[in-house]
């Protein structure tokens, strides 16, 4: 598929958000090679914290829609903000969640035409993850 869409569309280069994940780095970069592709990883070996923050402060707005169950439930379709960070690291979890730990959607960001409105329709809990099921608002 890599390969067709190179062809098709002429891409050169791949960009990538993994911030320290050797393995992801490694996963990437083969198959971009195997795809004559250049991998980009521009976010590698930056601050997490940092890096999430600057995210909010350019006015990128993210909503949380699954985490493990050591966030819970309650923290299912929150808006990601400087004080949720706060209480996600106080929980001993990444502030990027860069382990898995809980995964968002971006719903406004400045390159979008208008906002992405979502609400959580339902919540399951499922080997120790929560989930969020979502519907768009109209």
């Amino acid at each position: 598929a890599l390969r067709q869409m190179q062809t098709q569309y002429a891409i050169t280069h791949a960009v990538f958000g993994d911030i320290d994940l050797q393995a992801h780095r490694d996963w990437e970069e083969k198959v971009c090679a195997a795809a004559q592709l250049t991998a980009v990883l521009p976010l590698w070996q930056r601050h997490r914290k940092a890096l999430v923050l600057e995210m909010l402060e350019v006015g990128i707005e993210t909503i949380i829609v699954s985490c493990n169950t050591t966030m819970g439930i309650s923290y299912l379709g929150q808006t990601l903000t400087p004080a949720l960070i706060e209480s996600i690291e106080a929980l001993g979890i990444d502030a990027c969640g860069e382990n898995g730990e809980y995964h968002t959607l971006t719903v406004n960001a400045p390159l979008f035409q208008e906002r992405i409105h979502v609400t959580v329709t339902a919540t399951q809990v499922h080997n120790n993850y929560c989930f969020a099921q979502l519907q768009l608002a109209k």
